[in-house]
């Protein structure tokens, strides 16, 4: 950003300065400034594609969905050829649950570069937003089939898998987004609870404990290694591993319920009722 910012300065009209800080901006979640500063690169050159993009693209990340869609067509008004903006306008129309606008938005992507990935992994996920599982897989497919390492599309088939309980497939896609991104804790997360289904409970606690070591303040992994542990009947392990999705959100009411669950096994029927009072108070 330094560096644009250094071009800006010897030449204030420089439009690809403005644009690469903008982009530099959005990376960082600057959103504002990077509106401001693409909004620069317009002003300079209002037929700048480029610019109208990046700035749909911020207002998209602030869910203000109606003016990135505007500004996206512009972008394609100048370049109708434009995938990245067909692909984000219709990420915004679906953000505004618009899904048949956004499937034809998508699909014009598909018609310009049938290669873009990005393009039927979108569609893949308004399809699954619609429970239209069976239709998304093929789309995720689709995207992994153009770009094999595309570790979202892989843990994203898995979540659609999942929820028609096919859950042997689901936890191969799983391992597959693993195996690109090893510190995807959500994917591990998935993984384990695609062999609690299977009731492959140790399993599951091993890839719920790797899902903690990554990311230490997920209380649903805590919580779903809990479960795992209560359903092997280890209660006081299972305890501690409740305490800690309480101790990171008090108000998981699920979390003090199992606690209750688990103290009344042990016969601690004292603390058993406080437990599930407050699960109560909870929900």
């Amino acid at each position: 950003i330094k560096a644009y910012e250094k071009a800006i300065e010897i030449n204030p009209k420089d439009e690809k300065a403005w644009n690469n800080k903008g982009v530099g901006l959005l990376k960082l979640k600057r959103y504002e400034e990077a509106i401001k500063t693409s909004e620069k690169a317009i002003e300079i050159n209002p037929k700048n594609a480029v610019a109208w993009n990046n700035k749909g693209a911020s207002l998209g990340e602030l869910k203000r969905y109606k003016g990135a869609i505007n500004a996206f067509e512009k972008a394609i008004e100048i370049n109708p050829k434009d995938v990245e903006a067909w692909n984000n306008k219709g990420v915004s129309l679906g953000e505004l649950n618009r899904y048949e606008e956004a499937e034809n938005a998508f699909e014009e992507a598909i018609k310009i570069n049938p290669k873009y990935a990005k393009a039927w992994f979108s569609k893949a996920f308004y399809l699954g937003e619609l429970k239209r599982y069976k239709e998304a897989i093929k789309f995720y497919e689709k995207a992994i089939e153009i770009n094999p390492k595309y570790d979202k599309a892989w843990f994203n088939k898995g979540n659609e898998l999942a929820k028609l309980k096919r859950h042997e497939e689901a936890i191969k896609a799983f391992e597959k987004a693993i195996e690109i991104n090893p510190n995807d804790d959500k994917a591990w997360h998935n993984k384990g609870v695609g062999f609690s289904n299977l009731k492959r409970y140790e399993e599951a606690i091993k890839a719920s404990e790797k899902a903690i070591e990554i990311n230490p303040n997920d209380d649903k992994a805590w919580y779903t290694k809990g479960a795992y542990l209560t359903n092997l009947k280890r209660y006081e392990e299972a305890i501690k591993s409740f305490e800690k999705a309480i101790e990171i959100n008090p108000n998981d009411d699920k979390a003090w319920h199992y606690k209750g669950y688990c103290l009344t096994n042990l016969k601690r029927y004292e603390e058993a009722i406080k437990a599930s009072e407050k699960a109560i108070e909870i929900n």
